[in-house]
């Protein structure tokens, strides 16, 4: 973990665009490589108490998001796709404020190409909760940028050297008078420093190996940190999905009708395959798993089931990324919004 220790206080005013509900760290840390044996439980507790994080009976597991999102590895590259939603909190008011919103952003560099999904606290605003004085797409697709031109080893040093960059802006905004304080959106949690503002996670390649992790900006008593997000690997069969562990479970664990039409071949297929200890086969199939869980969570009759469906859905958008031809969007899945 690495931080920044600036003197005075940083200001949060109303939080925006796709706000994160709490992520427990269950899976512990695993490398970049794992491969987790399949798992025969379809709910584990978390031992921060009330929230129940979803393990398929694959060894996919869900995390409980107020956003959707899925990552999927498959032996053809990655597919990451994303609901359109942004959520304005006031207080504690949720608005939904856009259903067009981009999620997913192309950060390639020399020798890598690499997909960031964000959420979280993403826009700070100032002290009166009137006017928006950071913005972590921004800053981090800025930095992202800078050191692009830069050879870079692995995810362990890229965030080494884009973190410092965006939690630097944060700093400046703080000594200038710009913030006064620094938000703390999300409680403090078991194994992690500090609370949560925001979470970013990558998904590709460098020099042609395929990696995935994740970074945490932090703010430990109005102090910026940061430090990386362990379960975002590749265990559970490439699989890493955001959202509602309720319809994970229908979808993927059952039969059940009301999610007939989101559960194609494709993914009982894959679901098959990951049972034995494999990995989703091609491209098609990672799309068709990715955009029908977010569908299947964004389809109204999902409220029936979890109420915080509410909150999903817009705009479907969905990359590949490959060793071959970095990031490309799915054609039919393309952002409106640009970065």
């Amino acid at each position: 973990m690495k931080e920044l220790l600036p003197n005075g206080r940083i200001g949060t005013g109303r939080g925006s665009d796709y706000e994160s509900d709490p992520l427990p760290s269950r899976f512990g840390p695993h490398s970049n490589h794992t491969r987790l044996g399949c798992a025969q439980v379809k709910w584990i507790e978390w031992q921060s108490g009330s929230e129940r994080v979803f393990l398929s009976a694959f060894g996919a597991g869900c995390v409980p998001m107020s956003t959707v999102l899925a990552h999927i590895y498959s032996d053809e590259g990655f597919v990451v796709a994303a609901d359109g939603i942004n959520v304005l909190r006031n207080g504690a008011e949720l608005e939904i404020t856009s259903r067009d919103t981009r999620k997913i952003f192309d950060w390639p560099g020399v020798n890598r190409a690499l997909a960031c999904t964000l959420f979280g606290r993403v826009t700070l605003y100032d002290d009166a909760g009137e006017e928006p004085v950071f913005n972590f797409i921004s800053a981090s697709n800025d930095a992202s940028r800078a050191i692009s031109s830069m050879p870079i080893r692995d995810t362990e040093e890229f965030v080494g050297k884009l973190a410092p960059l965006v939690a630097e802006k944060l700093v400046a905004l703080k000594q200038d008078g710009t913030l006064s304080r620094y938000p703390s959106p999300e409680p403090k949690r078991i194994g992690e420093t500090g609370s949560t503002i925001v979470r970013l996670f990558l998904d590709g390649y460098f020099d042609g190996e395929p990696f995935r992790t994740g970074v945490r900006f932090y703010n430990d008593n109005q102090r910026i940190g940061w430090g990386s997000i362990s379960e975002h690997n590749l265990g559970h069969a490439g699989w890493a999905i955001y959202g509602s562990p309720v319809i994970a479970h229908l979808l993927f664990d059952t039969e059940d009708e009301r999610f007939k039409r989101y559960r194609t071949d494709a993914s009982k297929l894959a679901v098959e395959l990951c049972k034995k200890g494999g990995r989703v086969p091609t491209l098609q199939h990672a799309i068709e798993i990715a955009t029908n869980y977010i569908a299947a969570c964004s389809d109204p009759i999902a409220i029936e089931s979890d109420p915080n469906c509410a909150y999903y859905g817009g705009r479907i958008h969905a990359a590949i990324i490959t060793p071959k031809d970095g990031f490309q969007w799915v054609p039919g899945f393309e952002p409106t919004l640009a970065a």
